[in-house]
């Protein structure tokens, strides 16, 4: 048996249902992008500065240079993610009957996406970013995790071992045209001149441009994919474009005090959702059970979606929904899995106004295992051995 568990958030051409909500289309991604000056800062941020997870862009408003944008999110790789689930596993086995309400959502790697584009976009209003630069980042944003494969992170290792393959490597290839499904990715870029080798090497964090909003420890994809994650627990957070103009600003005391907070509930969404006991034993069952059916999958199947991966994998979904999801997925684990756990905090000698964001934002890992039965009912458990959501 398998004693090696991954588990992860990075903390990403068939017509599928959304798993967060209403269908995800190009119309969300009407917006004038060659003259930004027209979306108004309170069109970005939202009533109020309100932060819709479902539907983080909303509806902007249309204009002729909006062919772009709402041609990517029509493409069978972007239209791939709206069945891709954003935390993997771990969204069935917390939600197992999804109603729409802040707590029971099943959010998807195209709404995450559609987040960090919009978080992309509230940075190059507040920076007058120039027109060209502007479409350059926001797709890159855009197209940020266009390469995950069904469940995110949760079988990924599996798919490295077996076929080789990771959501780096795959968004790299997706983005270029090198593989079928982006073919269609690479045309749109290129019949709107956009630069395809710089959208690549911003979504690698090969370049320290625009901030290092795309490459270091406080970037686009990090602020919307912890706080979306965050939405899990009880405790309120800041949105995420709060988030994004404090980390740009950098102007306050109150700056440096949100974003020194988000690094905090980045160190909770770790240890309260992904290394959680339930979040480990989901992300340990989906692998496994990919194991298990190796030969009944393919190459392919990587670029496919969560409802497609459950049909390869039978029995997967009616574990990680199951009440008894803790005892099956320690039945099939046999003896106790290993993971690496993360640990995020503040060091208060790196400073925060020059930028100094690698020495301020640091995380340490350390390897700890996962037992496989439930402790005795005479022993109480901690927070991070009991499940929030039961």
């Amino acid at each position: 048996m398998h004693g090696r568990v991954v588990i992860g958030l990075e903390v990403g051409g068939c017509e599928l249902e959304t798993l967060g909500g209403a269908p995800l289309r190009g119309m969300f991604l009407v917006m004038n992008m060659a003259n930004a000056g027209s979306v108004g800062q309170g069109d970005l941020l939202g009533p109020n500065g309100s932060y819709d997870f479902r539907n983080p862009l909303g509806q902007p408003p249309a204009s002729e240079d909006s062919a772009l944008l709402a041609s990517l999110t029509e493409t069978a790789a972007f239209k791939r993610l709206e069945d891709v689930s954003f935390l993997g596993a771990i969204n069935y086995s917390l939600v197992r009957w999804p109603d729409g309400s802040r707590p029971a959502t099943r959010h998807t790697r195209a709404q995450h996406s559609l987040g960090v584009f919009k978080l992309a976009l509230v940075y190059c209003e507040r920076r007058g970013i120039s027109p060209g630069e502007r479409r350059l980042i926001c797709t890159a944003a855009l197209l940020h995790d266009i390469g995950h494969p069904p469940f995110s992170h949760s079988m990924e290792l599996v798919w490295a071992d077996e076929f080789n393959i990771d959501h780096h490597s795959a968004t790299q290839d997706i983005i270029c045209g090198r593989i079928p499904l982006g073919r269609e990715v690479l045309d749109v870029l290129r019949a709107h001149h956009v630069d395809v080798e710089r959208v690549a090497a911003l979504v690698a964090g090969q370049v320290s441009d625009f901030d290092s909003f795309f490459s270091g420890p406080i970037t686009f994809d990090t602020i919307e994919g912890i706080s979306r994650a965050h939405q899990y627990l009880p405790a309120p957070a800041p949105s995420p474009t709060e988030v994004v103009i404090a980390a740009t600003e950098r102007a306050t005391n109150d700056d440096q005090e949100i974003v020194d907070g988000f690094w905090h509930h980045k160190d909770e969404v770790y240890r309260l959702v992904v290394h959680s006991r339930q979040g480990i034993l989901a992300d340990f069952a989906s692998q496994e059970a990919l194991r298990q059916h190796i030969r009944q999958v393919s190459m392919e199947d990587y670029f496919g979606n969560d409802q497609l991966m459950f049909k390869k994998l039978p029995g997967l979904k009616d574990t990680l929904t199951s009440t008894s999801m803790d005892g099956e997925a320690s039945h099939h684990l046999g003896t106790p899995g290993s993971y690496v756990a993360r640990t995020y905090f503040v060091n208060e000698s790196g400073d925060f106004f020059s930028r100094n964001d690698s020495s301020r934002y640091q995380h340490v890992k350390s390897t700890k295992r996962v037992r496989t039965t439930q402790r005795s009912s005479g022993r109480r458990q901690s927070s991070e051995e009991i499940s929030l959501w039961r």
